[in-house]
């Protein structure tokens, strides 16, 4: 919800690259916020189909798909991050507008980067020991 109304802060007329920037905030917020809606969903059609969600051999399965998720969206981020560096080499170097699309979406995948491997990294901890 912060980067959906941050972004609509900055798309208040400012400069072209602000506004990029703006739009790239919103429209990232709004598809985590539409994936969080659908995984939440999800998340409770699966343990309203389990006797006991929360046995270990349940949720020992359950953690290590979602560490395979997070590796996954940690090699996604790290492609957000090249995407966004070479619109900034590209459109971004001559238009502040691309400029500030590219930086969007550079800050963006740098926050899920931190995120998904952080949290990668505290539930890779249960099968390391």
């Amino acid at each position: 919800m912060i980067s959906i109304f941050g972004g609509l802060i900055l798309q208040i007329p400012r400069s072209r690259f602000t506004s990029g920037m703006g739009i790239q905030f919103s429209a990232w917020g709004l598809v985590d916020a539409i994936i969080a809606v659908f995984g939440e969903r999800a998340a409770k059609k699966r343990a309203a189909q389990l006797t006991d969600p929360l046995t270990s051999d349940i949720t020992d399965r359950e953690s290590r798909k979602l560490y395979k998720v997070l590796l996954v969206n940690t090699v996604l981020d790290v492609g957000y991050m090249l995407g966004g560096s070479t619109l900034t080499l590209t459109k971004g170097k001559t238009d502040p507008g691309w400029r500030g699309h590219a930086i969007g979406i550079i800050i963006q995948g740098a926050f899920l980067f931190f995120f998904d491997l952080v949290h990668m990294f505290l539930i890779g901890r249960k099968f390391r020991g």
